[in-house]
């Protein structure tokens, strides 16, 4: 079984298979349009994030529907989905739940030493992008600050 990557987590804890849970929580962004959003049991570790993005399965959309949910935590939401639609990105979310647990259980080895590289790893490429974000605030401070 998987390890997790949560800060609360050891590496003695198992990876739980991620999954949606509660009511969906959809608000009316104009009258034919709606934002949608879905609780996680867990905030996903980044790589499963990857997979989830990713993960396609054969899906065919229609060229409107170009946006890919956003995950951030352990929620996921899909802004100005036309109500038509609603049901087909409901189900789009669960088939790519599904696919990127596979995918993640798949790719990711389970070993405390696998979990360490995995999370040093993570905690570099988090390290180097908050670099660059602080480049780019300082690029634009005001020149009065």
């Amino acid at each position: 079984m998987l390890l997790g990557h949560r800060q609360n987590r050891t590496t003695t804890d198992q990876w739980q298979p991620i999954r949606r849970i509660g009511r969906p929580r959809i608000d009316a962004a104009a009258s034919e349009l709606f934002n949608l959003r879905v609780t996680l049991a867990a905030t996903p570790p980044s790589d499963w994030h990857e997979a989830f993005i990713q993960f396609e399965n054969g899906v065919e959309r229609s060229t409107a529907m170009f946006e890919n949910p956003s995950l951030v935590g352990n929620a996921i939401s899909l802004r100005g989905v036309r109500e038509k639609d609603v049901e087909f990105w409901f189900d789009l979310i669960d088939t790519k739940i599904a696919g990127a647990n596979v995918q993640y259980t798949e790719r990711t080895p389970s070993t405390p030493a696998a979990v360490g590289e995995r999370e040093a790893a993570a905690a570099n490429r988090q390290g180097a992008a908050q670099v660059r974000a602080d480049e780019i605030a300082r690029r634009w401070e005001a020149p009065d600050a």
